[in-house]
């Protein structure tokens, strides 16, 4: 981690909005032990590099209600798969929760969505809200009846897709059903890790294989069959860009490299005295004519010592303060004097300095066309579950979950 690092992302770089139904990585898609596992590495690696919690423009918005399926038909099928239970709990949340895993709670064109499925697609539900509220509120999620619907909405519209997109296969699907399994797989430090991580979501090793595969046929219908559906005029991009001046506000920036000698909070004051005579020391010799990026190399005590010391472009807010007010202080080319953070004593040399201004439109079209495309490819993908429902023969088997 860089050490005067407290990472932002400017505007631009933040502009990676997420539409609803986007195309997602092919796991995720179905909700599987996968995706948790790689949220979590996600996590820790935004917690290594210094990154801060703020997100992309992005509002949390539940899915849009689908069409109303069939009414459900008799009960006999839901008691068939329910636990033994003493009949006054039979009823209600008591016996939705005393469910089989394996019972079902619809029934797609014959093929049944179980009582497992439900719960992987609650539990990314509730995981990607708790994510929309910057962890917060996760612990206070509770589902409601509202949430229930949506998972059961979703869990139908993803199996309509796989229906249809089962038609059109892959030829090699055996052989990438293997790798995206062996690369889940070695997510996990230890067999028995991957073992508990399946038995957690009500799996195993033959379910997650077939979790997979719809992921991976899914993904290869909406890339070769609607994704090419989906064309973005330059007018459509252009408007974008004059209705949303925000997102493309380039805020001053300067580049800059730094040696840092660096002392830990408890070092005692001679100790950091020292610190203080040989970072003047590296001072006397850069203003000597020596090169400022191989002292750097050779005695900055920051991970950016490799690179000469070069720290890239940051704004205000992205540095801790002192640092960033001697950065932003200097004009291109100039030295500063001995800086002191809590992380120690700096050097800074600004390299690159850029005013307030903002991105043409040519440099933001491709990002400006990649986000209306994966937008329009999202309304795309809930027309044809749309589309799909109206042919369809849905059975809701247990509307009290």
């Amino acid at each position: 981690m860089d050490l005067v690092l407290k990472r932002r992302s400017p505007k631009m770089k933040n502009f990676r909005m997420t539409a609803a139904l986007t195309v997602v990585t092919c796991i995720c898609f179905f909700g599987t032990v996968a995706c948790s596992k790689a949220d979590e590495k996600d996590a820790a690696a935004k917690d290594t590099a210094g990154q801060s919690a703020s997100a992309a423009p992005a509002e949390a918005k539940p899915a849009e209600a689908a069409p109303a399926v069939q009414p459900p038909p008799s009960s006999d099928m839901l008691k068939k798969f329910a636990d033994t239970a003493p009949k006054s709990e039979a009823t209600g949340e008591a016996a939705a929760a005393k469910m089989n895993p394996a019972a079902p709670v619809a029934v797609v064109n014959g093929e049944p969505l179980t009582r497992s499925e439900y719960d992987r697609g609650m539990k990314a539900y509730v995981a990607k809200l708790s994510r929309a509220t910057g962890g917060k509120h996760s612990a206070a999620i509770t589902p409601n009846d509202q949430m229930k619907m949506d998972v059961l909405d979703e869990m139908i519209d993803k199996e309509l897709l796989y229906q249809e997109a089962k038609k059109q296969e892959p030829k090699d699907i055996d052989e990438k059903v293997k790798k995206e399994f062996d690369g889940v797989k070695a997510r996990f430090k230890t067999e028995e890790e991957f073992k508990s991580a399946l038995k957690a979501d009500n799996l195993d090793e033959k379910g997650l294989n077939t979790l997979i595969r719809k992921g991976l046929t899914v993904d290869s219908y909406i890339t070769t069959v609607l994704v090419p559906t989906v064309k973005i005029s330059d007018e459509t991009a252009k408007k974008f860009y004059e209705d949303n001046p925000k997102y493309f506000e380039m805020p001053e920036q300067v580049q800059a490299s730094h040696i840092l000698v660096k002392t830990e909070k408890g070092d005692s004051e001679d100790k950091v005295k020292a610190a203080r005579l040989k970072a003047e020391g590296i001072l006397a010799q850069l203003k000597g004519g020596t090169d400022f990026a191989e002292l750097a190399k050779t005695n900055s005590d920051c991970p950016s010592a490799p690179q000469g010391g070069d720290l890239g472009p940051f704004t205000r807010g992205q540095m801790v303060k002192p640092f960033e007010d001697a950065a932003f202080a200097l004009k291109k080319g100039e030295m500063s004097d001995i800086v002191q953070t809590d992380f120690g004593f700096h050097v800074i040399k600004v390299t690159e300095k850029k005013e307030n201004a903002k991105a043409s439109f040519e440099d933001s079209k491709k990002q400006i066309v990649d986000y209306l495309s994966k937008s329009e490819v999202g309304n795309v993908i809930k027309a044809k579950a749309k589309t799909l429902r109206d042919t369809a023969k849905i059975d809701l088997l247990a509307p009290h979950l």
